[in-house]
């Protein structure tokens, strides 16, 4: 009899073709067809971070280690006599942290996979622009009048106009994206947002890295692989007791039991399920995988544009709620023009779409669109690279929301990828140039 445990290991394994096809390419064992239970035990076995200890203990230490760790990095960056991390910058990277961890599992949840992406993202920057317009509105009048002293038109497009189509790019791609992987999934991957930042500060700005920091930038991008699970330490050591189910073996093996048998519909039934398994793969990495990567590089891009425009333009930089207001609304035309030009609006398609739509739908989208007037005050005062402690600090929350909600324990390599990402932070941020 199998277990409970055992069969949930199992299945979890097969919900990623990527990782059974990387196991069966990087140690090319053939299943032995008479021992499922030894293939299944040792399916479990390789699925641990340490083989000689229960799961329980993992899903117990794991969480518990992560948001220890989590804390002992903010309180180190906190009191680092070269960090430029204050008491404001802190709550508004918290509040960035929690959007980070909830925004993908809220957008599976309330928004249906059949919206139009580019509408989603115009009513997140419409909502963005309101939300904006209303605080900046709500200043004393000299401080609205020394806001507006110097603003042009043309100094507006010259400073919010190309970050604004960026990040117009940016929520179509993070919409598409939220839709084909799992919250822990894109939390890790957005930890590039930090890599793409550094690199657009130093080509925009001129802001140079020290060698540790660039020490730290290569683990964090190594961290992304680690946490996708293409690089896992157990392999190194269970390599003997890998086996790859049978239900994953190539179709070749598969077919020729099937001619030796004499039965042709296990071949047909293996071929439906390798292209099943084919097309899950697809919509995986191209529709979760690159346009996330894609989003977060354009990210870090617009963030550095934002930087300097938040903090070099004038004598004391942009006010942050009116540069949100610039950049929302120039998006909000871009997506405008676009979707004029796919006749999204067209009636055929408008009373098709309305029927995907409804109150709830607006919950992920206003949150989205509250985030963005925060990454406008968080570029201000801390830096567009700052957001990396958002990003790290959202990736746990993720974690432990995902252990809770679906009842499983941390997977070796998301614990080791996020160790992984506290040490790259740690070592960024605490050794400026």
């Amino acid at each position: 009899m199998i277990s409970s445990a055992t069969r949930s290991t199992r299945c979890r394994k097969n919900k990623n073709p990527i990782r059974n096809l990387y196991s069966f390419q990087l140690f090319n064992k053939i299943p032995n067809e008479n021992s499922t239970e030894n293939t299944i035990e040792s399916q479990h076995t390789s699925s641990s971070f340490a083989s000689f200890l229960p799961s329980s203990i993992i899903s117990s230490v794991g969480p518990a280690s992560l948001v220890g760790g989590t804390a002992a990095i903010y309180t180190s960056l906190l009191r680092h006599p070269n960090s430029t991390l204050n008491q404001l910058s802190f709550v508004l990277m918290m509040l960035l942290a929690i959007q980070y961890a909830i925004q993908p599992r809220l957008s599976r949840k309330y928004i249906s996979p059949k919206i139009k992406k580019q509408s989603v993202a115009l009513v997140e920057e419409v909502a963005k622009t309101s939300f904006a317009a209303v605080i900046f509105f709500s200043k004393p009048s000299d401080e609205i009048q020394s806001a507006l002293k110097d603003w042009s038109l043309s100094s507006s497009l010259a400073c919010a106009g190309l970050p604004a189509m960026l990040y117009a790019l940016q929520g179509v791609l993070q919409y598409v994206s939220y839709q084909h992987i799992d919250s822990v999934t894109f939390n890790g991957l957005t930890q590039t947002k930090t890599l793409s930042a550094a690199f657009c500060c130093w080509l925009i700005i001129g802001k140079p890295q020290s060698p540790l920091q660039m020490v730290a930038l290569g683990i964090l991008f190594g961290s992304a692989l680690v946490f996708q699970g293409y690089v896992r330490v157990e392999t190194f050591w269970n390599k003997s007791n890998l086996k790859i189910p049978a239900d994953d073996a190539p179709a070749s093996s598969v077919t020729e039991e099937s001619k030796s048998e004499g039965i042709n519909s296990n071949t047909a039934r293996n071929q439906t399920r390798k292209m099943s398994a084919s097309k899950k793969n697809d919509d995986w990495w191209w529709r979760g995988v690159v346009p996330c990567l894609g989003a977060a590089f354009l990210s870090g891009l617009a963030g550095a544009l934002s930087q300097k425009g938040l903090q070099f333009t004038g004598i004391r930089g942009r006010d942050p709620f009116l540069y949100t207001i610039e950049v929302s609304f120039f998006s909000a035309i871009t997506l405008l023009i676009n979707m004029v030009r796919s006749n999204a609006f067209l009636e055929l398609e408008w009373q098709k779409q309305k029927n995907y739509w409804n109150w709830k739908t607006l919950i992920p989208i206003f949150i989205k669109a509250s985030s963005g007037v925060i990454t406008a005050l968080v570029h201000k005062y801390a830096g567009s690279v700052s957001k990396g402690f958002a990003l790290m600090f959202g990736l746990v929350l993720s974690n432990m929301i995902q252990l809770r909600a679906e009842q499983e324990s941390l997977q070796s390599y998301q614990v080791l990828g996020t160790f992984m990402i506290m040490l790259s932070t740690w070592l960024h941020f605490t050794n400026p140039v």
